[in-house]
């Protein structure tokens, strides 16, 4: 069976952007949970802040490395 990832990405947000966030997490909280009883769940995580962050990209066949955020 193929596996496929659900990245959620974000810009960084405020204190009240945060919060709304925060809000909507019992719809994610469902989503999950739906994954999980029809077995297709394997595992979550958070990501660390974009500053950390390294970037693989292949471009022409070479691989580039980048270290925290890009612009």
């Amino acid at each position: 069976m193929a596996q496929y990832m659900l990245l959620l990405c974000a810009p960084e947000a405020n204190e009240s952007e945060m919060a709304a966030r925060w809000a909507e997490l019992p719809e994610w909280l469902a989503v999950t949970e739906q994954f999980r009883r029809e077995g297709v769940w394997v595992a979550n995580g958070p990501l660390d802040q974009v500053e950390t962050a390294t970037t693989v990209r292949v471009r022409n066949g070479d691989m580039e490395l980048a270290e925290g955020r890009l612009l």
